[in-house]
């Protein structure tokens, strides 16, 4: 946080250098960058050749938590650029105030996306964001050691996993690997946390947090079966240190070969299979018991964008079904479009991805960030923290929902189911 804030007035200078008097020329547009990269030149380049609007792309700071308090700051302080935001799926109910209305405009072309993703873009029948790219949580396991083991298939329930991950952490210390372990995820008190234990809750029948009514749901008997089942994994197949594992520790342990399974996003296969990667050719992908969680990004349109049409435009053309055959072709991106996963020319040859877009064809799960709006980041604040006093055996599932539960209805403003 002490870096964000020593960078954020140096971005604010960068991102609005001139907004209070001088705009930029019509013929620029701005948009932020992919995850802290830059989208790629030919898409741009493409956009410019079609309708002669330059395009400039500004980098963002790379933690989720601190890219989301600078777009907050830069609407707060009603800066004129960027035109276009790349948000995080969850995002658009925290900031659905200063988006445009993409209703009007794009609304009529929203039937060929995902539905789920466009719900996530939609605040209070608001259409603030449009779906960009489509991820969902997945679960990887060393195939290698699946068959080494006398596994024939990936685990598919979360009982099976625990099975089959012991067995495989036994055998791989036996053979002097003593930092072994079966199953990596993320456990620290922040958002991945809330992700994986919604997966865990929702495929045990306890409910999404909060249901689609707005009523809260969390305290009920098979959440709290999943998660005081999960704060068991702690210290027996999963390391004690996984309580504060973020993504990339998960994947440190897991692209070092000292783990059988590891819940992780789409983005994991292609670096697990980069050229020099220990796992290349050992790994596979499939669903989460249950379903994945929902996760990917969306574009956005600053109401305070001085070229609101033209950026309308700009995503319109990023969002299109060729941009995204493009993206799928070149292996970069899951499109947010289900008919192109029924095209044969952009099946993929490599079994892994093919199996990655098996698995994210299954249920997702959403979390209730349209729902919760402006508040959702009290609600997963609330609810992750719940989580990580059960995993750190704090106390039990069962007295920690009973717990959220008011605390939760109390941020909605909802009665208690």
């Amino acid at each position: 946080m002490k870096k964000m804030l020593l960078l954020l007035p140096a971005l604010v200078w960068l991102w609005s250098c001139g907004g209070a008097g001088k705009a930029h020329p019509p013929s620029t547009l701005t948009i932020t960058s992919l995850n802290n990269q830059s989208l790629d030149a030919r898409f741009t380049a493409g956009f410019t050749q079609k309708t002669g609007i330059a395009m400039q792309v500004i980098p963002t700071l790379e933690s989720a938590t601190d890219r989301l308090e600078q777009y907050r700051e830069l609407l707060k302080e009603q800066s004129s650029t960027p035109d276009v935001l790349v948000l995080d799926v969850i995002w658009p109910g925290m900031l659905a105030d200063d988006l445009v209305d993409l209703k009007p405009y794009l609304g009529n072309e929203m039937g060929v996306y995902f539905p789920e993703l466009v719900k996530d873009g939609t605040v209070e029948g608001r259409l603030v964001a449009v779906p960009f790219v489509r991820d969902v949580g997945l679960l990887y396991y060393r195939s290698d050691l699946l068959r080494e083991y006398g596994f024939s298939r990936p685990p598919r329930s979360w009982r099976e996993l625990e099975r089959m991950a012991a067995r495989i952490q036994v055998g791989e210390r036996r053979k002097g690997h003593a930092n072994f372990w079966g199953y990596v995820w993320q456990g620290a008190p922040y958002e991945g946390l809330t992700c994986d234990a919604l997966e865990w809750q929702a495929s045990a029948g306890g409910g999404r947090i909060i249901e689609n009514d707005g009523i809260v749901s969390v305290d009920n008997p098979r959440a709290a079966a999943a998660i005081q089942e999960a704060a068991h994994w702690v210290g027996t197949i999963s390391p004690p240190g996984v309580v504060q594992f973020e993504e990339y520790d998960a994947w440190n342990v897991f692209r070092a070969g000292r783990a059988a399974f590891m819940r992780g996003w789409e983005w994991y296969y292609h670096a697990s299979q980069a050229p020099g990667s220990l796992l290349r050719g050992k790994v596979g992908v499939t669903r989460i018991p249950g379903g994945g969680v929902l996760g990917g990004s969306m574009l956005g349109v600053s109401r305070f964008s001085r070229h609101k049409k033209e950026a309308i435009q700009l995503v319109r053309f990023l969002t299109g079904q060729k941009m995204e055959r493009q993206r799928l072709l070149r292996r970069e991106v899951l499109p947010t479009l289900p008919v192109l996963y029924r095209e044969p020319a952009v099946q993929p040859g490599d079994s892994g991805l093919a199996a990655l877009e098996h698995a994210v064809s299954y249920q997702v799960i959403a979390r209730p960030s349209s729902i919760a709006g402006a508040k959702y980041g009290q609600v997963s604040r609330a609810y992750f923290l719940a989580v990580h006093s059960v995993l750190t055996h704090r106390q039990t599932a069962v007295r920690a929902l009973a717990a959220l539960q008011p605390k939760l209805t109390q941020i909605v403003g909802q009665t208690a189911k």
